[in-house]
């Protein structure tokens, strides 16, 4: 059964949905200047700190985190359910900030990630080519960069935001 995404719609004036894009846009901008200069740990520190100042403060957001834990995971007690939506907050935060630490990840691949069935993939692109779909689940985010490094062909595919200077800098940092 789909969920009614409508008792979470806000109606606000295009002032409004303006200055609270441009907050937006300037808090982006200010995160991505730390995540070139502050130690990866540190980032994740400040990450998870930010997403418990969203899961305070976003109660849109956090609403609809907690309709889809509930739908996702009935059998949990209403505390279980909670949790796992403060963790998901967490966790968000954590890998936006991680986001803006891409250059240097990529030149670091090696001491933060693993790859399973790395030699699959290449297989594939040495024959016929390859498709490689990803879930939208954790920091994604490193996979185009791990392709450059390796030097595999790769495209992603994104939908432009509400914001278009959104889109742009998130093309950019890309």
């Amino acid at each position: 059964e789909p969920i009614d995404y409508q008792e979470f719609k806000k109606r606000r004036s295009q002032k409004t949905q303006y200055v609270r894009r441009s907050l937006e846009y300037f808090a982006l901008l200010f995160m991505a200047m730390l995540g070139k200069r502050i130690s990866f740990k540190r980032l994740q520190a400040w990450g998870s700190r930010l997403g418990v100042m969203a899961y305070y403060l976003l109660k849109k957001d956090r609403g609809i985190a907690e309709k889809q834990i509930h739908m996702a995971f009935p059998e949990l007690s209403p505390e279980t359910q909670q949790q796992y939506v403060y963790q998901c907050f967490q966790n968000f935060g954590k890998t936006l900030l991680e986001f803006f630490t891409l250059d240097r990840m990529i030149q670091e691949f090696d001491q933060h990630f693993s790859v399973y069935g790395e030699a699959i993939l290449e297989e594939a692109l040495r024959e016929k080519g390859a498709i490689v779909l990803g879930m939208h689940l954790g920091n994604w985010e490193f996979i185009i960069p791990y392709f450059v490094k390796k030097n595999y062909p790769a495209t992603a595919v994104m939908a432009d935001l509400a914001d278009s200077r959104l889109t742009q800098f998130f093309q950019k940092q890309r």
